[in-house]
């Protein structure tokens, strides 16, 4: 079988077969119905039934209460005639009234019988009908027992002779019609009763028979449905597993067996469209990758520049270009908060648009716009269609945005700005775009803090070197200015004190703080040599503080070392100038030797102040071996003589207090006191 024709066999068996679930779900739901329809009809009968005993029970109750008012008028009309035998007045009264009273309840049952039917029922009318008779009886039980409390039994007689037999007849007679109403009612509810008691018995066979019917046919086509398909189905299956994947399944019978085979033919096309997929999601994948790899490369570089660069302004203008060129967007800018924390100015930008808002000294209010939201709430904030969000302010310089994202520089728990990247497209940032920038932003941000910390410490260690520098000089000051000739002669192998005046050149070497070459040549030749001496003046440092001079001179090549200075060289015997190599030695041991007196210095101030601090815990130590009073004034005065070599030492106490004769005592006691310890000091 050719690849093909197995879906089209499959959907053509699908096509007129019924499938096996639907056979037995619609066997099912037949069987289901049935049962309902049965449980309904039972219950309809049963209501049906219910109903119509019902109405038997009322149309027999009705007849019963038409009986009795028939009874109680004939009951007050047999009171009327017995009472008028009498001619006793309470007599007549009581035993009519009582009849009255009977024949009052049965005609309130009557009518409240006739209101429970419908407005258009001809009982009602009847049974009204009946009401009314038995009304007019009722109101001569009140009439008639009057006329006889006064006497009037020739009236009451009259009554009874005209009125009384003709409301007898009437009552009869509505009483008559009442009764073959319900008579006729109640039996068409005694028929409906066998109908319905037929049928409630007849209507169970029926559907029952009906659902064993529809049973059997079910399984009778289901197992016709499944034997030769399966069949087929196992053969085809076996030869796919065998290898022959060029095999599809077309297999006859129930539907569910057509879609197997359109799912076994199915599958490999899926197969093909699984691998396209596939290729898809891993190119997607790929490119998604290759995106994040191209973000952290924009990062690296970011962060390689926040390394490299310390100047922020360069580094703001490097980071915002490479942020734009990575990310291929329209515009990106970086705006800083300035000292008042107010306004965000703008301190990088790219393109035309960055060069011309720069040049107008561009800034935007904190907490207005993007950049202001995103300053003032420390998050990011991202419109993806420009144009509808409420908060973005429109830049006449960048009026083709149709995306923005504003995203905070934040460093140490504090923000120092943000940073806007703008496109011309609408929804330029995904969610990694958004993560890449957010990590550059703080990269930046951590950088800039950095170089603002870097230039806080440095000032702060300029300072410290300035104060350093100055109270350096302030003590080579003092040191030379009680030693002014202080220096050293080196010639002719011997080492002598410098005295006298400076040379003029030192001085002004001094006074510029700049090497000098001094050149006294009789004569020269082409190649700079000549006949005389060469002299190198070089100032002395220390901490860029001028505290002296060196002079250095350079006799002919081959002369007598011990010739003194000035003299006139051999004949025949040249000197070179001093070449930059020399010149640069002799100022790094220069250097080295300024660097070597300022520690000297150092040494002798740490050794002073080291030898006043062990004199002062000498002399304190021995002034804390007694607790006498006049010991410790002569230990201190004795032990400070000797240490400091002093003249003399005058010890007085005294309180002070002029108007205080005791005071005055002790003074006398004191300076005498004192006069005793500088004869001994002395």
């Amino acid at each position: 079988m050719s690849k093909s024709s197995g879906p089209i066999s499959a959907v053509s068996v699908t096509a007129r077969r019924i499938s096996i679930r639907a056979l037995l779900v619609s066997t099912l739901l037949t069987v289901l119905v049935l049962l309902l329809l049965i449980t309904v009809l039972n219950y309809t009968f049963a209501a049906r039934l219910t109903r119509a005993l019902s109405v038997m029970e009322e149309e027999t109750a009705r007849a019963s209460i038409a009986l009795e008012v028939n009874k109680e008028a004939a009951n007050v009309l047999a009171a009327l005639a017995q009472g008028v035998v009498t001619n006793d007045a309470a007599y007549f009264t009581q035993i009519v009234k009582e009849a009255g009273q009977a024949l009052s309840d049965a005609e309130g049952r009557l009518v409240e019988s006739a209101d429970a039917l419908p407005p258009d029922d001809p009982l009602r009318i009847k049974l009204y009908g009946l009401a009314t008779s038995s009304g007019d009886i009722y109101r001569l039980t009140i009439l008639l027992p009057r006329r006889a409390e006064e006497g009037k039994w020739w009236e009451i007689e009259q009554f009874e002779r005209s009125l009384i037999p003709y409301y007898g007849r009437l009552v009869t007679e509505s009483a008559d019609q009442v009764r073959a109403a319900t008579v006729e009612r109640r039996a068409i509810a005694v028929a409906e009763v066998g109908d319905i008691r037929y049928k409630m018995q007849v209507t169970p066979v029926a559907a029952g028979l009906l659902i064993l019917v529809v049973a059997a046919s079910a399984v009778f086509i289901t197992i016709r449905s499944i034997a030769r398909p399966v069949e087929r189905l196992t053969d085809t299956v076996a030869r796919l597993a065998a290898g022959r994947l060029e095999e599809r399944v077309s297999v006859g019978g129930a539907a569910e067996f057509g879609h197997l085979a359109t799912a076994f033919n199915e599958m490999a096309d899926q197969l093909e469209i699984s691998y396209t997929q596939l290729e898809h999601r891993v190119a997607e994948r790929s490119r998604a990758l290759e995106r994040r790899a191209a973000y952290l490369e924009a990062a690296a570089e970011v962060s390689r520049a926040a390394a490299s660069i310390l100047e922020t302004d360069r580094l703001m203008q490097r980071a915002v270009e490479l942020i734009r060129e990575r990310f291929d967007m329209h515009y990106v800018g970086l705006f800083l908060v300035d000292e008042g924390n107010e306004w965000a100015v703008l301190r990088a930008g790219s393109g035309e648009a960055g060069r011309a808002m720069l040049a107008r000294g561009h800034r935007l209010k904190v907490g207005e716009g993007m950049i202001g939201w995103s300053i003032a709430n420390a998050e990011a904030r991202i419109a993806s269609k420009a144009e509808t969000d409420t908060v973005r302010l429109v830049i006449p310089e960048l009026a083709a945005t149709r995306s923005e994202a504003a995203l905070p520089l934040r460093s140490r728990g504090r923000v120092l700005g943000a940073l806007s990247v703008q496109d011309d497209q609408p929804d330029a940032f995904d969610q990694d775009a958004i993560t890449a920038l957010q990590t550059m932003t703080d990269q930046i941000a951590v950088a800039l803090d950095n170089a603002q910390l870097l230039v806080a410490s440095q000032t702060a260690l300029e300072a410290e070197r300035r104060a350093y520098g100055e109270a350096s000089r302030q003590a080579w000051v003092e040191l030379l200015r009680a030693r002014t000739d202080w220096g050293y002669d080196y010639e002719h192998k011997s080492v002598t004190p410098a005295y006298g005046d400076w040379d003029p050149e030192m001085q002004r070497v001094v006074q510029q703080g700049a090497s000098v070459q001094e050149a006294a040549s009789l004569s020269l030749d082409r190649e700079g040599n000549g006949d005389g001496e060469h002299t190198l003046f070089i100032p002395l440092k220390v901490r860029d503080q001028v505290i002296g001079a060196l002079s250095f001179c350079k006799g002919a090549a081959g002369a007598d070392p011990t010739r003194s200075r000035g003299s006139d060289t051999d004949p025949g015997q040249t000197i070179k100038p001093w070449t930059a190599d020399e010149v640069a030695l002799l100022e790094t041991l220069t250097e080295q030797l300024g660097v070597a007196l300022e520690s000297a210095r150092l040494y002798q101030d740490t050794q002073r102040r080291a030898a006043r601090e062990r004199l002062t815990s000498e002399v304190t130590a021995r002034m804390r071996e007694t607790l006498d009073m006049d010991t410790v004034l002569r230990t201190a005065t004795d032990e400070i003589y000797r240490a400091l070599g002093l003249e003399k030492i005058i010890v007085r106490l005294a309180t002070g207090e002029a108007n205080d004769e005791s005071a005055l005592g002790d003074t006398t006691t004191t300076a005498q006191r004192g006069r005793t310890l500088q004869e001994e000091v002395v």
